[in-house]
């Protein structure tokens, strides 16, 4: 699901068909199909993070973990129904038949939680833009940040769950302003000391509505930080560097 995909499949074919043909007989035993599959999952999880992880200087493993989190589940389901498959195929192809129960069932399962994750994120969406519509200097800000971080993200090749997150956490990462009093959201001329520290709690505002949504849990963190800047002088926590969430640093603190 990133960058470079033509050399991680042809890789995770050639390793597959050795593991599949390593007995050397025309027909391939189940154990070896199990293998394939072991080894197509194992490379797919492996090499995104190495990919991804140069790109967002984040550590290889802590990329695995977050990817893994959203995509294990789903992606996992895939790879045993097409075990099955295989193993049906192998064995007597009729049986390919029994499978279409089971396949339909994992469809409209996923088809049912991605419907779901679709409302919350227009939800979402929607009360962004309610808080853009309240300032009418920014009006519009949100929809141009998510354009600007599309724009990044094709440039670096990226392309994936990943970027969904990151371009649903653009659309939102304001969402925090709905709480500004609008003396100081509206307020046209310099803010007081004590205005500004009001307006900077946005970001937690933001993230703290977030954290209600589950399956909006790991972008909390993009829109909580998206004030960082990469020398500490950002808010709300003075994060520096690669320890800003990379979703986070493509705004520009913005």
């Amino acid at each position: 699901p990133s960058g470079a995909p033509p050399a991680r499949r042809v890789l995770m074919v050639w390793l597959g068909a050795l593991v599949a043909h390593h007995w050397g007989g025309a027909a391939v035993p189940s154990l070896a199909w199990l293998g394939v599959a072991v080894v197509l999952a194992t490379i797919d999880s492996v090499s995104f993070p190495l990919v991804l992880a140069p790109i967002c200087r984040e550590r290889p493993l802590q990329v695995l973990v977050a990817s893994a989190r959203v995509a294990a589940v789903p992606e996992g389901m895939q790879y045993v129904v097409g075990l099955l498959g295989a193993l049906a195929a192998a064995q007597q192809p009729w049986a390919l038949g029994l499978l279409v129960m089971p396949a339909a069932l994992v469809y409209v399962a996923f088809k049912a939680l991605k419907v779901m994750h679709d409302s919350t994120r227009q939800l979402l969406e929607n009360m962004a833009d309610a808080v853009d519509l309240r300032d009418a200097y920014t009006g519009g800000h949100s929809r141009r940040v998510t354009e600007c971080s599309a724009a990044i993200l094709r440039e670096l090749g990226l392309q994936g769950p990943e970027v969904t997150l990151i371009l649903t956490a653009a659309r939102v990462h304001d969402i925090g302003k709905i709480g500004i009093p609008d003396a100081i959201l509206h307020k046209p001329g310099p803010l007081t000391a004590e205005e500004r520290a009001v307006m900077e709690t946005h970001p937690v505002q933001g993230a703290d509505l977030l954290k209600r949504h589950g399956d909006f849990t790991r972008g909390v963190a993009i829109v909580r930080h998206h004030h960082e800047s990469w020398d500490g002088s950002g808010y709300p926590d003075r994060l520096t560097g690669a320890a800003i969430p990379f979703g986070a640093r493509d705004r520009g603190g913005g």
